[in-house]
């Protein structure tokens, strides 16, 4: 093969070989990765404002937990729900089990799920959260309050960047508050990870509840502690 060849022949092997190094590290070659499909304890990259698909995702996630607060507050609507809860653990041996709660709603106020039994069969589990998150309450409520009342959005996403916790919104049924520290390699780790996943429109009329919550923590022996909240069934008022 004269020099020429060689030349070309080395110059295409390089070319392939730097697209495969690419590709097998994503589209960054390497770089942090996006937030709402990051795992915990990766490094990732942490927008500095929301964009404007993420802002209408987030205002339509708000109008959905304004009408799902009214529905809550009305005659005819939910009155208990079964969850399947799992508290995790960083050693594995998770905690499965199912409970049975009431919903208190008032119009207005806080719409809180008190934990009870049904039967002597039944074992009361311990609720994730037992606030149920709304335009009024829950992890969105300050950027609802700016959606509803003409303030700007991002600057409720700026007080909290600054704290660490960064807020996503990959679409209009599901949120995302997350934890990121920084390493002594100032890289931004993401160390906890919470997704809230508001249930489809089953019924017409009624906006559901937020059907799952998803808690991902790093642990301190490198694990990832794995918890979650799901609506099994309703039984309506």
């Amino acid at each position: 093969m004269n020099k020429v060849l060689k030349s070309k022949f080395f110059h295409i092997l390089m070319a392939i070989t730097a697209s495969l190094v690419m590709s097998s590290c994503g589209e960054y070659g390497g770089g942090p990765a996006p937030l709402s499909s990051a795992q915990i304890g990766s490094i990732v990259e942490v927008q500095p404002s929301l964009d404007e698909l993420s802002l209408s995702n987030a205002r339509s996630a708000c109008s959905r937990l304004r009408a799902m607060r009214m529905n809550l507050a009305s005659t005819d609507d939910i009155d208990t729900i079964k969850f399947e809860v799992r508290s995790g653990s960083c050693n594995g041996n998770p905690d499965v089990a199912t409970t049975r709660a009431t919903v208190d709603a008032v119009f207005n106020n806080k719409i809180t799920l008190s934990v009870t039994t049904l039967s002597q069969y039944d074992i009361p589990g311990k609720l994730l959260e037992e606030t149920v998150n709304t335009d009024e309450d829950g992890i969105m409520q300050q950027f609802c309050h700016a959606f509803f009342n003409n303030a700007d959005p991002n600057q409720v996403y700026s007080n909290f960047l600054a704290l660490g916790v960064v807020y996503s919104f990959p679409n209009s049924n599901t949120i995302m508050r997350s934890v990121v520290t920084k390493n002594t390699a100032n890289e931004t780790i993401l160390s906890q990870k919470k997704t809230y996943i508001i249930e489809a429109n089953s019924v017409a009329t009624r906006n559901a509840m937020i059907e799952k919550i998803e808690y991902e923590t790093q642990c301190s022996n490198g694990n990832v502690k794995y918890d979650y909240q799901n609506i099994e069934e309703y039984s309506l008022k």
